[in-house]
């Protein structure tokens, strides 16, 4: 009987104890939406809602598929932080955290100037005004969390799915510009979510890259001992 006793106290603690942590990362969620309106300069977090910027030079390598390389004027990105948290879920036994936002409309706009290639041998190239809107972009996934050494949280793994529904844009002057570049912006809405179904793991792997030092740098603040 004191075995049954002891068991369901543990297990009534950690089922309270797995709320409070579910309840922890609901709420930095908030907190990191908060955060892309407002930035963070000691965190060296602009502000990303909107993020806006004069001038950005990158290069952009999508496993071969598609690489480019160039700069972006007046670059504008719009909505990022009104993503819909279809309720962050955390399994005490598993230390997994599961997570699905909806990006509903996010808007990316600006003036480019860009090289580079399609599937390594076909030109690609854009110069001027452009806009980019997907349409619910679902992402969705787990992360698994550790408690380390000093009882702060850690992520030491995440796994990520991402589909949207629709893809509209428009380039101006894609390769040689005129009819061309007319075809290229039909055609390139359904490209891209049929990439995003075919080629899953390529698209994941890059943003469980960029998205896990982001999301330590929120988990490392959290100490168990506050939770309990």
């Amino acid at each position: 009987m004191k075995f049954f006793y002891i068991f369901f106290v543990a297990f009534f603690a950690a089922t309270a104890f797995a709320g409070k942590i579910e309840d922890v990362l609901n709420k930095k969620v908030e907190e990191l939406r908060v955060l892309m309106r407002t930035g963070n300069p000691e965190l060296g977090i602009p502000v990303l809602a909107p993020f806006e910027t004069d001038h950005f030079e990158g290069s952009f390598d999508f496993e071969g598929l598609l690489s480019w390389t160039g700069e972006f004027h007046n670059l504008r990105i719009d909505n990022l932080d009104t993503f819909i948290n279809n309720k962050l879920t955390f399994n005490m036994l598993t230390m997994k955290a599961k997570f699905n936002f909806t990006f509903p409309d996010i808007v990316v706009q600006g003036f480019q100037d860009i090289r580079g290639h399609v599937f390594t041998v076909m030109p690609q190239w854009a110069y001027g005004d452009f806009r980019i809107a997907p349409v619910n972009v679902r992402m969705f996934g787990e992360t698994k969390i550790k408690i380390n050494r000093d009882g702060f949280l850690n992520a030491e793994s995440l796994q990520v799915e991402l589909y949207l529904d629709e893809f509209n844009c428009h380039f101006e002057n894609l390769l040689t510009g005129g009819d061309l570049s007319d075809l290229l912006n039909q055609v390139i809405p359904d490209i891209v979510p049929s990439a995003l179904n075919n080629f899953p793991e390529r698209v994941t792997a890059k943003i469980q890259k960029k998205f896990l030092p982001i999301m330590n740098m929120i988990l490392n603040r959290v100490n168990v001992k506050d939770i309990m």
